[in-house]
């Protein structure tokens, strides 16, 4: 079923989404939208919500680099799919953790957005351009 998604929407996709995501996570870094919002409702103090948020913009900014840098399918296979399938599992988690959540938001919106971002890295992590 992973295959039906073609390598380069899979890549598109996800960096559309982890853009988006980096925007909303700034808006929460700069007090725009309420950090209550965001990482299951637990977060007690704005130091927490900073080291969290700046965790969230890291790794959503790697994500995006690295399936960038690496335009050709065929270039850093093996790298690449390791560090995917890292993303696979670090999105299967947040899921779970997103349907645990206090605030409704993460439940509803974040739930399907992360879900889909697992399916996509795993399309990535199981490309075989060859």
């Amino acid at each position: 079923m992973l295959k039906r998604i073609p390598y380069h929407t899979a890549r598109n996709l996800i960096t559309i989404i982890s853009v988006a995501v980096i925007l909303f996570h700034l808006l929460v870094l700069t007090g725009i939208i309420p950090y209550s919002i965001v990482w299951g409702g637990r977060l007690k103090s704005q130091e927490q919500m900073r080291t969290s948020e700046i965790v969230s913009l890291i790794i959503n900014a790697l994500l995006v680099a690295l399936l960038w840098i690496k335009k050709s399918p065929r270039r850093g296979v093996q790298f690449t799919r390791i560090v995917m399938w890292l993303y696979v599992l670090l999105f299967a988690l947040n899921t779970v953790g997103n349907l645990m959540a206090a605030s409704i938001w993460e439940k509803v919106l974040f739930t399907p957005l992360t879900l889909l971002l697992a399916v996509l890295c795993a399309r990535i992590a199981t490309y075989k351009p060859y």
